[in-house]
């Protein structure tokens, strides 16, 4: 009896740890990440170690989301999603429990070249999502991490970090107030939403954003409200 609750006990172990390793995008020619040691804490440490052994493959995707010591996210994406003709390098971390930080880097010469980094991005709660789409309509797949949601709205927000030719960032805070952001690269608009109260009901409004001046901006909003 003493021996099956020994055995229990280790498969329970066994399976919380497992939970923490998130694997996706399942191409044979990707990557597939096992359980790194457990001596790596540092998600940053984590990232670089994961980006390394993707050197040689395609492609890969890597998501660590919190360990027993303390809550910290790390992700890694590898591949010509950013440049059709360069293997790019995304590295997203929490330096800090109030922050979140990217890192690029590009393949020459047989190695990670870092490129360029944002390590000071506020949050307030350190679970993201991250998503690669050309949100400024210049040809160049950027970054967007989602930091959060608008309580009772269920509307994510976050930030956008627009990537230029040479694979620099450029941080636009004002992205984190538009909540929902879908872009649209025929009518090159990004279509979003917002919340107001109406009869003491939340709604939920339609919103369109352009780029002026390098700055997402608010021209349109509709808010129906029937009295």
């Amino acid at each position: 009896m003493q021996a099956m609750k020994g055995i229990l006990q280790s498969i329970i172990i066994i399976s919380i740890l497992s939970c923490n390793e998130t694997q996706i995008n399942k191409k044979a020619s990707d990557l597939q990440i096992r359980s790194l040691p457990e001596v790596i804490i540092d998600p940053r440490d984590t990232c670089i170690n994961v980006l390394n052994e993707c050197l040689h493959r395609d492609s890969c995707i890597y998501e660590r989301f919190y360990d027993d010591t303390r809550l910290d996210v790390s992700f890694v994406r590898t591949g010509n999603f950013i440049f059709d003709d360069k293997l790019s390098g995304i590295i997203i971390y929490t330096p800090t429990d109030s922050t979140i930080a990217i890192e690029h880097f590009i393949k020459e010469d047989d190695a990670w070249q870092p490129i360029d980094k944002k390590t000071d991005i506020p949050a307030t709660w350190l679970v993201f999502e991250t998503d690669n789409q050309d949100y400024n309509f210049d040809g160049i797949n950027d970054a967007y991490i989602n930091v959060g949601v608008q309580m009772g709205g269920g509307l994510p927000f976050g930030y956008i970090l627009t990537i230029n030719e040479k694979g620099k960032f450029k941080f636009h805070p004002e992205s984190l107030g538009v909540k929902n952001m879908d872009p649209d690269p025929k009518r090159k608009i990004i279509r979003a939403n917002s919340t107001e109260f109406c009869k003491g009901e939340r709604v939920i409004c339609d919103e369109i954003y352009k780029w002026k001046k390098d700055s997402l901006t608010l021209i349109k909003r509709t808010f129906n409200c029937i009295e």
